[in-house]
């Protein structure tokens, strides 16, 4: 049985993540030089493996799928290795995803409670009203303006074919972070929804801004 001290650092490890996760596109795309911005792409991979390794101490991880999914993972990296592209970098970089954050969920998943949830969830719609706005300035404004660009080059492959029009991406690096974001935004306004005491006016506001 995990106590109540270990389930908050857990709690603590996973809000460091996500604040990373929120920040990561930003610093990437307006504050860090790409070389030095790419190593946010796996500068949360200590953090996850931290929260493993509470998961594996306190026997949170009781999914035999976990350990199908871990075996097949590592017979699929050495194949990779003499069948297929035999990059070990690559490889390695694959890996991890199954290593660590598969079981990862696991752990989280036998861990927050609904306290955790419910005030995770009210940040997201705090910054998800500004993020709105910030994608439709990024939408209207033109692709070599400072918020479509990273450190004075444009996202070409942010630019719709044929309209020169941009993929908006918010504070996230690509488009795929802010449809991710807005997937989630969209299940809290449900959780809140269905729960009397968290229907107020933040609530009504951010579906209104889901609207635009």
């Amino acid at each position: 049985m995990i106590t109540v001290k270990r389930q908050r650092y857990i709690e603590n490890i996973l809000s460091l993540v996500i604040i990373l996760l929120l920040l990561e596109g930003g610093l990437r795309k307006w504050l860090l030089p790409a070389n030095i911005g790419n190593l946010f792409l796996v500068v949360r991979d200590p953090l996850i493996m931290l929260i493993v390794i509470q998961g594996v101490r306190y026997r949170l991880i009781n999914s035999r799928l976990i350990g199908l999914l871990v075996l097949t993972s590592i017979f699929a990296f050495f194949t990779t290795l003499i069948w297929g592209h035999h990059n070990l970098f690559v490889s390695i970089y694959g890996i991890r995803i199954y290593l660590l954050y598969f079981p990862a969920m696991y752990v989280i998943g036998n861990t927050i409670d609904f306290h955790y949830i419910s005030k995770l969830g009210k940040y997201f719609l705090y910054i998800f009203i500004p993020i709105v706005f910030l994608t439709i300035v990024q939408f209207l404004s033109p692709a070599n303006s400072f918020v479509n660009k990273r450190l004075g080059i444009a996202f070409d492959s942010d630019v719709s074919a044929g309209e020169l029009q941009m993929k908006a991406s918010g504070i996230f690096t690509n488009v795929s972070g802010l449809t991710d974001y807005y997937i989630i935004v969209l299940a809290f306004i449900f959780f809140f929804l269905f729960n009397a005491e968290a229907r107020n006016c933040l609530l009504y506001t951010s579906d209104a801004a889901d609207e635009l």
